[in-house]
């Protein structure tokens, strides 16, 4: 009997291991093979749950069942069709391979709310919303619909600047170009953040605004985005092509961006005098054309490397071939001498490569380290030639050549600690070692600069319940040779920034940092070159450093989809650079790089924003600005308004846009010029989730197009200059973007192999 019960018992429980079963498989998304994680994988046997489990972030699945019986295999995930796959019994192990889940409750009937935040470190944080990327085809397109405080997004010429500024760019926490962030897809981003002022690491720079966008999470399978406009009615082409692929934690991309502009129909109008001390006047006045032409195509190469959350690798190799070529010819009255023809005529080409290689590491919850590196080479090569033929017969030629290199290698390391949530501290380290040559080939003169530019800062951040302060300090060590001239500077970079957020919906960030500039290597240089009958143009090696001050201050208030910002702002320059028009005597005059005194500038700003009420969104902003610049003998003032307007209106597959600019006007030293006019009437339609065909209408009812007029206020130059450029009235752009997303090449074959379904959401096996 004992051996009966032992024999049994064997038996039983070698029954037992074999109904056992283990099922596993992959779950991915059909629209792009891209893995979806956790899907939930649950297992019936005569309707009754057996077993259950998630898939990970791979899309992998392993399962448990208690027997091998007959039973289904349940696949859901909430934006997708569930999948049933009807499993036979039989084998003890089981790859079922993949399932492809359909999009089914995917966006279509879900709507996803944009989100405003405001976080307490000085920062922005914004969420886009479903109805403004819809209504958005390019990434300027949806930072113009943004509630972003002093940020201006131009569609037209496709640009993003804080203040006048391009602000420093991070994408997934790497610093990036413009290029990169304008070649995104809305539809990509998950979060931005936003400030006025830049962290304490980029304060060297004289950069001015900060965003850092977060992307959607992704870790398999690739994307393609091809956009391209141009113009019906003049010759006019800009194209970006970004091409990204994941593959696990490796990210590979390519960028291209190429444009193109052959303008011809350009109009200068010139009224000039030159004044001198003892008594001689020259009067000129000029009319002619300025054709031009230019073609850049800068490509990167980039790759990322994040093993996880808390480490990023990031090498970038960047190329920048560009070229142009203008003319001016014309016809100048001079009522001292013989009236004259001119025919001016300069070519330049220019090709930058960099190599960016960039690593964080966040050890744990309270320190993490940045480190870069940065090699440049750039060279350039400018060719300048001025003809003047008078009507006596004489022709006097001026030429410019030169060829100029540089060799630059810039290394970084940054470092933050958080005591708490409270408080962090932040230390780091840079230093720029360059070497730039300028060779003047009508002379051999061969001027070269080398710098050794190091800046060390700390800035400490500081929470107290809804306040929250930072300071930090700096100490720029520069030192600079330019031939046999040696300058040596030591200034001072500090920073204070305040945020106080009472309530969710009000914030009030106010702002304080002092800097300093450094002259470049084109101001410094001491070599006189005759460009004209009557001007003689020079270096000033006697320059200055420049001295910053900025002041803001920007109270935001919002109210469901209303935002209404404002800003007071003040800057100072000390020591600033501009150049300047003396008498040399004996008819000639001298066009030089001096200091100014001061400039002063007061501004205040106020912003209405709102998104999406029933598909009606607006973006309104007005500007005043108050300009004082002065000299050791002269005192100039300036008062001008600004503003910009930007309405859309989202209905369905369409969009519809408005956007105009009151352009304002500026003063730098004695020089006052008017910002580029601008408005464009836009529709877009957006057939499918690939396509995207935009329609713009630009510079509406003029036909003098973009204009440029500047004048100056020297007693020994005074001047007015007008430049309109006639290609752009009227003008008529179309322009196409295409976008589509793809799984990992590697499965691409399995899915052809596997797919034999005919599309049911049943398979048996």
């Amino acid at each position: 009997m004992r051996r009966f019960l032992t024999l049994f018992l064997l038996i039983s429980a070698i029954s037992i291991c074999a109904s056992a079963r283990r099922i596993g498989g992959v779950v991915l998304s059909e629209v792009d093979s891209v893995p979806v994680a956790e899907a939930r994988c649950v297992v019936t046997v005569d309707g009754n749950e057996v077993a259950t489990t998630v898939t990970n972030p791979r899309g992998q699945f392993v399962i448990q069942t208690p027997d091998a019986a007959s039973m289904a295999l349940t696949v859901d995930k909430e934006g997708f069709t569930p999948s049933d796959v009807i499993i036979e019994s039989g084998a003890e192990e089981l790859n079922i391979g993949v399932i492809w889940l359909s999009s089914g409750r995917m966006l279509e009937e879900l709507t996803v709310e944009g989100r405003v935040d405001t976080d307490a470190r000085g920062r922005t944080i914004i969420y886009p919303g479903q109805a403004d990327v819809k209504a958005s085809p390019t990434a300027v397109s949806l930072f113009q619909k943004l509630p972003l405080s002093g940020l201006t997004a131009d569609p037209i010429n496709r640009s993003i600047s804080v203040q006048g500024h391009t602000p420093v760019i991070l994408i997934d926490g790497v610093p990036s170009s413009l290029t990169e962030l304008l070649a995104i897809s809305p539809k990509n981003i998950e979060k931005i953040e936003y400030s006025i002022l830049p962290p304490a690491r980029y304060a060297s720079k004289s950069e001015m605004g900060y965003l850092s966008v977060t992307l959607k999470a992704r870790t398999d399978g690739g994307q393609v985005d091809l956009w391209a406009r141009s113009a019906l009615t003049t010759c006019f082409f800009d194209a970006s092509l970004m091409g990204s692929y994941h593959n696990g934690h490796s990210k590979f991309q390519v960028n291209f961006t190429p444009s193109w502009r052959n303008y011809q129909n350009v109009n200068d109008h010139v009224e000039e005098s030159y004044i001198g001390t003892d008594g001689f006047r020259l009067d000129l006045e000029s009319q002619g054309i300025s054709p031009f032409n230019y073609f850049s195509a800068p490509v990167q190469l980039k790759y990322t490397f994040a093993p996880n959350q808390g480490t990023v690798f990031s090498a970038a190799l960047n190329l920048r071939p560009y070229s142009d070529h203008q003319r001016s010819d014309g016809y100048t009255l001079d009522f001292l001498h013989n009236d004259y023809n001119f025919d001016n005529e300069n070519r330049s080409k220019d090709f930058a490569t960099s190599l960016d290689l960039y690593f964080r590491r966040d050890f744990n919850s309270s320190n993490s380290l940045e480190a870069e590196v940065v090699g440049t080479l750039s060279n350039s090569d400018y060719d300048r030639e001025n003809i003047y033929n008078y009507i006596s017969g004489v022709t006097e030629t001026y030429p410019i050549d030169i060829h100029s290199n540089r060799r630059s290698l810039i290394t970084e390391l940054s470092y933050i600690h958080s005591f708490s949530q409270q408080s962090e501290l932040t230390a780091g380290y840079s230093n720029t070692l360059s070497r730039s040559e300028n060779t003047y080939r009508t002379t051999d003169y061969q001027p070269e600069l080398t710098e050794n530019n190091n800046y060390l800062y700390v800035a400490y951040g500081y929470l107290l319940n809804r306040v929250y302060l930072q300071a930090r300090t700096g100490a720029k060590l520069y030192w600079m040779r330019n031939d046999d001239s040696r300058h040596h500077y030591f200034r001072n970079i500090s920073a204070l920034e305040m945020q106080w957020v009472p309530v969710q919906a009000f914030s009030l960030t106010a702002s304080a940092n002092y800097s300093s500039g450094i002259p470049g290597l084109t101001s410094l240089t001491d070599y006189a070159q005759q460009v004209t009958p009557y001007l003689i143009s020079n270096g000033n090696p006697n320059l200055k450093t420049q001295h910053y001050i900025n002041v803001a201050a920007r109270p935001t208030w919002r109210y469901k989809k209303l935002a209404m910002m404002g800003g007071v702002f003040y800057s100072k320059t000390i020591n600033g650079v501009f150049t300047d028009v003396s008498y040399l005597g004996n008819g000639m005059f001298l066009s030089q790089s001096i200091n100014a005194r001061r400039s002063d500038t007061w501004t205040g700003m106020l912003q209405l924003q709102m998104s999406d009420l029933h598909g009606f969104g607006f973006n309104v902003r007005g500007v005043y600005s108050h300009y004082t610049s002065e000299g050791a003998d002269w005192k100039e003032a300036l008062a001008s308004w600004s503003g910009l307007i930007n309405v859309w209106y989202n209905l369905r597959k369409f969009t519809f846009s408005y956007y105009y600019v009151l352009p304002g006007k500026s003063l730098y030293g004695q020089k006052v010029s008017k910002g580029e006019n601008s408005n464009a009437l836009q529709v877009s339609y957006a057939p499918d989730k690939h396509w995207n065909i935009q329609a713009s209408w630009m510079y509406m009812f003029d036909g003098h197009g973009t204009k440029y007029p500047s004048w100056n206020y020297s007693a020994v130059n005074p001047s007015y200059v007008d430049r309109n450029i006639r290609d752009n009235g009227n003008m008529v752009c179309i322009s196409v973007n295409y976008t589509a997303d793809f799984g990992s090449i590697f499965r691409t074959k399995r899915r052809t192999l596997n797919n034999s379904d005919g599309g049911s959401a049943i398979l048996k096996l």
